[in-house]
């Protein structure tokens, strides 16, 4: 039990820690004075292509289409007359 140390007695005096040196304040960037107006960026340019003709893969000129459609159009009887003579000519 002589191992046990003395509480009645005051702890051996230390070393004051020395004092801690003061962190230095953030500092903020400065930005250079806009001298010039900024440079925009190109944008860019889509190519505005035809949109191809869904039928027979776009190989007739849109004259064609349109004619076809204007055909259609037509009462029954004119143009199945229509269709008969372009039979006719196309033997």
């Amino acid at each position: 039990m002589d191992d046990m140390p003395n509480f009645d007695t005051p702890p051996a005096a230390t070393d004051p820690k020395p004092p801690k040196k003061p962190k230095p304040k953030p500092t903020r960037k400065l930005r250079k004075a806009m001298s010039t107006i900024p440079k925009r960026r190109r944008k860019r340019r889509v190519a505005r292509v035809k949109p191809v003709e869904q039928h027979a893969g776009g190989k007739y000129p849109p004259e064609i289409y349109r004619l076809i459609g204007t055909l259609m159009n037509l009462d029954l009887p004119l143009r199945n007359f229509v269709i008969e003579v372009t039979k006719g000519l196309s033997k």
